[in-house]
C-alpha cells in the first residue's frame, strides 16, 4: 500500500479529521491533500498542511501525523526538482508475478529468478534472486527471524553454496522495513534494490549503494528518486551494461496485481531538468511519467535503442543459428555474417569478435570444470584449484571488458565514425 495512503488512513482516525467532524471551513481538507499529492502538486500540499499545524498549534492541539504528512510531502518535493532526464522507448502492463518475464536480460549481465522457482516452491513469498554474469554469487531476498524480508548473499564454492549471510550496511536491525528486488551492475559493486523504508517516496522505492571492499560492507544507500521512484510501489531496476538498456517496474495507476514495465536508455551520468527552464507542470509530467513520447527528445536514439531491445528480445527467444551471429550496427542495420560489412576492416575486427565472443563461453565452461574438482578435491588440492578460479573468473571479467570495446571499434570502423 502506498505510504502516503498508510498515513492518511491513521489520520482519519486521529485528532486531524476532528477538522471535517467540527466543519473547519479554514483548515485543509483529507482530499485536498491526497488530491495534492497524487497529482504531484506538492507545494500545495505542504501549504495546506503548513497552514493547518500552525491553526492547531494555536489551538493547542496535536500535531504529529499532519507533521508526518508534511515531510513526507517536503521530501517528495526535493525528490521532483531533482528528476532525472531519461529517454523511455517502451512500456508494458503485465501481472506483477511475471514482471521478471519482461526484463530482457543478456547473460552477460547476470540473471533474475522468482525465489519460488528457484526453491520449486510456488506459495514462497514474492522474492528475487540476481546472480551474476560468472554464476558465482547470489543476492536474494528472504525472511528472517523477525518475518520481515532481508537482503542476503551466497557464493559459489566449487559446486556448493555458502550459507547465506545479510548484507552488511543496507537493512539495520531495528529497521521494520522489506527489502526485495536486487540486482547488481558487472562491476560486482553497484547494487540496486527496493524498500519500503522512513525514506521512500511512497510504498517501495529503487535504492542504489556501493561496496566498500575496505569495510567489507556497502555504503549508506541513496534513494535514486523520479522518476523511477514514486508515491506508490515501485519494485525493479536492471541495467544491461552491452545493450544499453535500462528496465524498472512500478504500480503507479495500475490495478491491484499489475505493474508497468518501462524500458529506458541509461545516462552515462546523472542528468536532470532545469525547473527555471522545464516550468513546475511539465516537470511534474516527467516526474510522474505521463507520457513516455515526451522523453523522445533525440528520435535516432530512441530509434537505435528499439533496435537493440528487438535484437536483444530475438535473440534470447531463438538463439543464434548456427555459423551465423546477430551485430547490431545501429538503428537501422543488424549484421548476421562478415559479408554484411562494407569496411574491410570491420569485417577483421568482426572476426575478433566472434572469437573472443567463443572464448568467453569456453572460459564459462572451464569455470564450471574447475568448480566440480574443487568440490571433490582435498583441503590442500581446493587451494589450488581456488587459485586458478580467482583466476579464471579474472580472465572472464577482461573478456567482457574487450568484447564491450570491440563493439564500439567495430561501430566507428564501420559507420565512419
Amino acid at each position: 500500500m502506498k505510504k502516503y495512503f498508510l498515513i492518511l488512513s491513521i489520520i482519519l482516525a486521529s485528532p486531524f479529521c476532528e477538522l471535517n467532524a467540527q466543519k473547519a471551513k479554514d483548515a485543509p481538507s483529507y482530499d485536498e491533500v491526497l488530491d495534492s499529492m497524487a497529482a504531484y502538486n506538492f507545494e500545495a500540499a505542504i501549504e495546506l498542511l503548513e497552514e493547518d499545524i500552525n491553526k492547531r498549534t494555536k489551538r493547542k492541539k496535536p500535531t504529529e501525523e499532519a507533521e508526518n504528512l508534511l515531510n513526507l510531502a517536503h521530501r517528495n518535493l526535493g525528490k521532483l526538482l531533482a528528476t532525472e532526464r531519461i529517454v523511455i522507448i517502451d512500456s508494458i502492463i503485465v501481472d506483477k508475478k511475471d514482471v521478471l518475464k519482461h526484463i530482457h536480460l543478456s547473460t552477460e549481465s547476470g540473471n533474475l529468478q522468482a525465489m519460488r522457482e528457484v526453491l520449486n516452491k510456488p506459495d514462497t513469498t514474492d522474492c528475487v534472486m540476481f546472480r551474476n554474469q560468472l554464476d558465482n554469487q547470489a543476492i536474494f531476498a528472504q525472511q528472517d527471524a523477525n518475518g520481515r524480508l532481508t537482503l542476503y548473499k551466497s557464493e559459489l564454492i566449487g559446486k556448493e553454496w555458502t550459507k547465506p549471510t545479510p548484507l552488511k550496511g543496507i537493512a539495520e536491525e531495528e529497521s521494520l522495513a522489506d527489502y526485495n528486488y536486487p540486482f547488481m551492475l558487472t562491476d560486482g559493486a553497484t547494487l540496486y534494490y527496493a524498500a519500503n523504508d522512513e525514506e521512500s517516496l511512497g510504498g517501495y522505492d529503487i535504492y542504489m549503494t556501493r561496496y566498500n571492499a575496505d569495510d567489507q560492507e556497502f555504503l549508506v544507500p541513496e534513494n535514486i528518486g523520479m522518476p523511477f521512484n514514486s508515491t506508490a510501489n515501485d519494485y525493479l531496476f536492471a541495467i544491461d551494461e552491452f545493450h544499453n538498456l535500462g528496465w524498472f517496474a512500478t504500480d503507479r495507476n495500475m490495478p491491484n496485481g499489475k505493474v508497468c514495465v518501462y524500458t529506458f536508455i541509461p545516462n552515462e551520468t546523472r542528468q536532470i531538468y532545469n525547473e527555471a527552464e522545464t516550468g513546475m507542470e511539465a516537470l511534474r509530467r516527467y516526474a510522474s511519467i505521463y507520457s513516455i513520447r515526451d522523453t523522445w527528445t533525440d528520435k535516432n536514439r530512441v530509434d537505435k535503442a528499439l533496435q537493440n531491445l528487438k535484437s536483444l528480445q530475438m535473440t534470447k527467444k531463438a538463439g543464434n543459428a548456427a555459423g551465423s551471429f546477430e551485430f547490431v550496427l545501429n538503428d537501422k542495420k543488424t549484421c548476421n555474417t562478415e559479408a554484411d560489412f562494407k569496411n574491410p576492416e570491420a569485417r577483421n575486427q568482426i572476426k575478433v569478435w566472434v572469437e573472443r565472443k567463443k572464448e568467453l563461453e569456453n572460459t564459462r565452461n572451464q569455470l564450471e570444470i574447475l568448480r566440480d574438482k574443487y568440490a571433490a578435491a582435498s583441503e590442500t588440492q581446493k587451494q589450488q584449484f581456488s587459485a586458478q578460479i580467482r583466476l579464471m573468473e579474472s580472465s572472464f571479467e577482461k573478456l567482457l571488458s574487450d568484447i564491450k570495446q570491440i563493439e564500439i571499434n567495430i561501430r566507428k570502423t564501420e559507420l565512419g565514425q
